[in-house]
């Protein structure tokens, strides 16, 4: 399913969002809900000397997961077994910030464990104001597929993702969207129209990511 060429252009599409990792020299990378490792391959892309921990909930994903560096099962809001100030970069690929119920304390905790002018990347699902405003917790189906398994999840703005973010003592750097077709309309002739219409209004997509920056002040 996420194997076929519209997959790669949105690998492609976050690739560039991680543009800011390659200013970092050697940075420890913290992929929180790393799956079986995709999060890992588009980091090291950017920047092959990173040095790289993955956490996730499920033991079968680790068990996939074979990249190089530290894996830890456990649960994304549970980031204790960090000290804080531990590492570069915190990452939350593919709308991970959706499957949490308190992305608030989440946001706490990746402050807590960033370095000071540390960066956090955070993914999430777009909460389309074309659509109306879906609130509360979505059953949610990977990119619309009803054969699959639905999760809960919530979706967010790009401004209440920044306000959580500030909430934490993260400065905001960036924003982007991607996939307004997702689930729908897969087919490469429509990523280009897709991605003209999430940059001129990003709330019509199915993913929003924000780039995050710990200020050198610290977090307070």
């Amino acid at each position: 399913m996420y194997r076929g060429s519209w997959s790669q252009l949105e690998n492609d599409a976050v690739a560039r969002s991680l543009s800011f990792l390659a200013e970092v020299r050697k940075p420890i990378v913290l992929d929180v809900g790393c799956g079986t490792g995709l999060g890992y391959k588009l980091a090291h892309e950017v920047n092959p000397e990173l040095r790289y921990i993955g956490v996730d909930i499920s033991e079968e994903m680790l068990h996939l997961c074979t990249v190089d560096g530290l894996r830890v099962q456990g649960d994304m809001n549970d980031l204790n077994f960090l000290r804080s100030d531990a590492v570069d970069v915190v990452t939350l690929f593919y709308t991970t910030a959706s499957y949490t119920p308190d992305l608030r304390g989440l946001m706490a905790q990746v402050a807590r464990v960033l370095k000071p002018g540390g960066y956090a990347y955070v993914s999430a699902l777009s909460r389309p104001r074309a659509l109306g405003q879906r609130r509360g917790v979505l059953d949610y189906r990977s990119r619309g597929d009803s054969s699959a398994q639905s999760v809960p999840a919530r979706a967010y703005t790009m401004r209440s993702l920044r306000k959580i973010g500030r909430g934490a003592g993260l400065e905001f750097v960036s924003g982007s969207a991607i996939n307004t077709f997702s689930g729908r309309l897969e087919r490469q002739c429509f990523w280009r129209i897709g991605e003209v219409a999430a940059k001129l209004v990003p709330q019509v997509s199915h993913t929003i990511s924000a780039v995050f920056q710990r200020t050198r002040r610290g977090v307070s």
